[in-house]
């Protein structure tokens, strides 16, 4: 048997979804994604995801998590074609100090919020004005491989001996 996998972007889907809903008469102020491959999230998290994009005057709200000091942009390098390095924030000199670093995250795709407009209109799901909410580490897992699935079982079930 031969098996086809289909690398479909999430935005389309989302903004056909919308569309779609539109063509019915729904309306909706935002969309909230929660995707499939991160399955630890708790509800308490996508409430105060929703709670801080309706809040502000934020395009989107995404799940976030700290950058590890050792990768933190101001310490990471591109290297060119010619194997020269450039530092990734554009700086001359990388910060010296790890305790001078300023605060880096990374999504962690746990929850977005997204304004409609901001999908419809700017066709982006995450618009030029995005605030933050850092989740739980214990509570993010993101499943892309088997290896994934696997050491989220085993975390699970380390949730549930405790």
């Amino acid at each position: 048997m031969l098996l086809v996998v289909r690398a479909t972007p999430t935005f389309p889907v989302v903004e056909h979804a919308l569309m779609t809903l539109q063509e019915f008469g729904d309306e909706y102020d935002a969309v909230c994604l929660l995707q499939p491959t991160n399955p630890l999230r708790r509800p308490v998290d996508v409430d105060a995801c929703v709670n801080l994009l309706a809040g502000s005057d934020a395009d989107s709200v995404i799940s976030v998590l700290p950058v590890p000091h050792e990768y933190n942009p101001s310490w990471v390098f591109l290297q060119g074609n010619g194997g020269e390095l450039s530092l990734s924030t554009g700086d001359k000199e990388p910060i010296a100090r790890r305790q001078e670093l300023p605060l880096a995250v990374h999504r962690d795709g746990t929850v977005y919020v997204t304004r409609t407009e901001t999908i419809l209109g700017k066709k982006s799901l995450y618009g030029s004005r995005i605030r933050g909410y850092e989740i739980d580490p214990r509570h993010s897992a993101n499943i892309d491989t088997e290896a994934d699935w696997a050491a989220t079982e085993e975390r699970i079930r380390g949730m549930i001996q405790q």
